[in-house]
């Protein structure tokens, strides 16, 4: 069960690049909730058909 569910919304800017659109902010505060115990995940609106899922560090 997920005690948390953080989101990235699908805002599009002018311009998109890959530094811009990947949730960095997201996972840095996913990463210190897991550290509480927390069950979280990340919902990323930006991501692309082509997009994978990649595993948060523990």
């Amino acid at each position: 069960m997920i005690d948390l569910l953080l989101v990235q919304p699908p805002i599009r800017d002018f311009y998109l690049t890959a530094k811009r659109t990947i949730p960095y902010g997201l996972a840095a505060i996913a990463a210190a909730a897991r550290a509480k115990g927390l069950a979280v995940a990340i919902l990323d609106g930006l991501a692309t058909p082509k997009s994978r899922l990649l595993p948060l560090p523990p």
